[in-house]
């Protein structure tokens, strides 16, 4: 995991890779469920725009 030192915070980058998405989507979480579906949907418009 990659962190960012920022006004003396430390913050942890999450990754934002397919498979960390599925994983996370099964959070109990609900602000992490919704950061999922998004991402999952950019990633599902990015598919479909570099296929036309």
């Amino acid at each position: 995991m990659l962190l960012f030192i920022e006004k003396e915070k430390i913050l942890m980058a999450e990754k934002n890779d397919l498979s960390s998405a599925y994983r996370r989507l099964k959070s109990p979480n609900a602000k992490t469920r919704d950061r999922v579906l998004k991402l999952l949907k950019e990633i599902k418009a990015k598919k479909s725009q570099k296929s036309k």
